[in-house]
C-alpha cells in the first residue's frame, strides 16, 4: 500500500449509522494500514439499510472468503456466539437470541445452541484450547496467511463431551489432548470423559446414602468409585444397545454398607449439636433404626408448629414417603410421623364437624316425657286420747260428770303434690 497505495478494485465495505459515523463491516486490516500510512481517505463501498444481523452476517462471509486472512476457527465461532448472547440492551434486556445469532452465521439454531453450550468449560481449560488455535497458524507462504486448523486438535464436537465434568476432570483431559494428540487420541479423550461422567453419577447417588461420617469415610468411598471397579455396576446395555442406568446398584451399595459398619465399630455413640433441618439432611439414608422423641406441646397444631414449609430440602424428600417407608426415612422420621398426627387429627375433626351437621340437619324423634304422679299421702291422725270414767261408789253422793279434757290436736297439713318428669 505504501508503493502503489490503496487499490481501488478492493474497498473497504461499510454501513452508515443515524448519528452520521460509519460501521466498518470488511476490510479490517486495510483501515488500519492505511491509518498507519496516514492516509486522508480510501475508497469504500457503502451498504445502505443494512439490518444488524446482516452487518454481522456480510462481515464473517468477507472474512472467510478472504485469501489474505486466516478463516474463522470453532474458538472464534464460539466467542463471536457468546460475545452477542450477553450483549444488552439500554434497559438492560438480551439484545439478541440464539435465533439471531443463528442468522448472523447462516447456521441452524441447534448449531448455535451447541457452540453457546461450549461457555461451560472452565476457563483455564478453554484458555488451552484457544492458544491451541492460535498456534496453528504458521504465517505467510507467498503473502497468503496458512492455517493447520484442518488438524486441529479439538473441535466442538469434542469439547462438548466434558461438559457435565467438575473443573479439574476438564483441565486434565484438555491439557493432556493438547500436550500428546497422537497419543491421547479423540477416541480416548471421549472414553475417559465418558467414565468420569459415570463415577460423577455414582458419586452423588453414593454421598448421600453414606452421609456426613467424616472425611476419612467419605474420601475411602470416593476413592473406590473413581477407581473405576464399580463401573459397571451402574450402567447396563438396552434391547438397542445403548447405555442406561441399572435400577439397583448391589455392588455399590455393598461398598457404602462397608464403609457405614466401619463406621459404627468406632463410633457406637454421636451427639449432634446443630439446626434440625440441616443437620437431618446429613444423615444418610436408611440408616435409622429408632426414633425416641419428645415432641412439643400443641405439636400439631399450625400456630404452635409453624416453619417445615420454609425447609425446601426437607419438605422435597418427604413428599413421596409413605407411612409404612417413613421408618426407613433417613432423618426425616420426626417431621414425617408429626405430619401423619396432624393429618389423622385434622381428619378426626372433620368426621366430628360432619357428624355434628348431620345431627342438627336431620334431628332425631325423643319419645315424649311421661308424667308419673307420686303416690297419694294419707293425712297422719292423732288418736283421740282415752276419756277418764268414774264409777260412784255406795252411799256416796253422785257427782256431776265432769267436762272431758281435750288434748290439743296437731293441724293437718295437706301434703304439696309434686310432678316428676322421667
Amino acid at each position: 500500500m505504501n508503493k502503489v497505495g490503496f487499490l481501488e478494485n478492493y474497498p473497504v465495505t461499510v454501513a452508515p449509522l443515524g448519528d452520521g459515523t460509519y460501521l466498518l463491516i470488511d476490510g479490517n486490516h486495510r483501515y488500519e494500514s492505511a491509518c498507519a500510512l496516514e492516509l486522508a481517505s480510501v475508497p469504500c463501498l457503502v451498504k445502505h439499510g443494512l439490518p444488524e444481523d446482516e452487518m454481522y452476517r456480510l462481515a464473517i462471509q468477507s472474512n472467510n472468503a478472504s485469501v489474505t486472512s486466516v478463516p474463522m476457527t470453532m474458538v472464534a465461532y464460539a466467542e463471536f456466539i457468546w460475545a452477542r448472547l450477553e450483549e444488552k440492551t439500554e434497559d438492560d434486556k438480551k439484545r439478541y437470541t440464539q435465533g439471531d445469532a443463528a442468522n448472523m452465521l447462516g447456521w441452524s439454531k441447534d448449531s448455535v445452541q451447541d457452540y453457546a453450550s461450549l461457555r461451560k468449560i472452565d476457563s483455564q481449560a478453554w484458555g488451552i484450547v484457544t492458544a491451541n488455535f492460535e498456534n496453528g497458524a504458521d504465517g505467510e507462504e507467498n503473502g497468503v496467511a496458512t492455517s493447520k486448523t484442518a488438524t486441529a486438535v479439538f473441535s466442538e464436537n469434542l469439547l462438548r463431551s466434558i461438559l457435565s465434568l467438575t473443573t479439574e476432570q476438564q483441565l486434565e483431559l484438555v491439557k493432556e489432548r493438547a500436550n500428546d494428540p497422537k497419543t491421547f487420541t479423540p477416541g480416548k479423550f471421549k472414553s475417559r470423559a465418558q467414565a468420569y461422567n459415570t463415577r460423577n453419577q455414582m458419586k452423588a447417588y453414593a454421598l448421600p446414602i453414606l452421609g456426613e461420617l467424616g472425611e476419612p469415610y467419605t474420601t475411602k468411598l470416593t476413592d473406590e468409585i473413581y477407581s473405576g471397579a464399580y463401573d459397571n455396576d451402574w450402567f447396563e446395555k438396552d434391547k438397542d444397545g445403548n447405555l442406561k442406568v441399572k435400577e439397583t446398584h448391589p455392588k455399590l451399595d455393598g461398598l457404602i454398607q462397608s464403609i457405614r459398619d466401619e463406621w459404627e465399630k468406632k463410633n457406637s455413640t454421636r451427639l449432634i449439636h446443630g439446626d434440625f433441618y440441616e443437620e437431618v439432611l446429613k444423615i444418610g439414608d436408611g440408616s435409622i433404626d429408632l426414633i425416641v422423641t419428645d415432641p412439643p406441646y400443641n405439636v400439631a397444631s399450625d400456630r404452635e408448629f409453624t416453619g417445615i414449609s420454609a425447609h425446601a430440602g426437607i419438605q422435597q424428600a418427604r413428599a413421596p414417603i409413605s407411612r409404612q417407608q417413613a421408618a426407613a426415612d433417613a432423618g426425616l422420621k420426626a417431621t414425617t410421623a408429626s405430619k401423619i398426627v396432624k393429618k389423622e387429627l385434622a381428619e378426626e375433626k372433620q368426621r366430628a364437624e360432619l357428624e355434628a351437621s348431620t345431627a342438627i340437619t336431620e334431628p332425631p324423634t325423643e319419645p315424649e316425657p311421661e308424667i308419673v304422679q307420686p303416690p297419694a299421702i294419707e293425712p297422719k291422725v292423732e288418736p283421740e286420747p282415752p276419756r277418764l270414767a268414774i264409777e260412784p261408789l255406795d252411799d256416796a253422793p253422785i257427782a256431776e260428770e265432769p267436762e272431758p279434757i281435750s288434748e290439743p290436736v296437731a293441724p293437718i297439713v295437706e301434703p304439696e303434690v309434686v310432678s316428676a318428669v322421667l
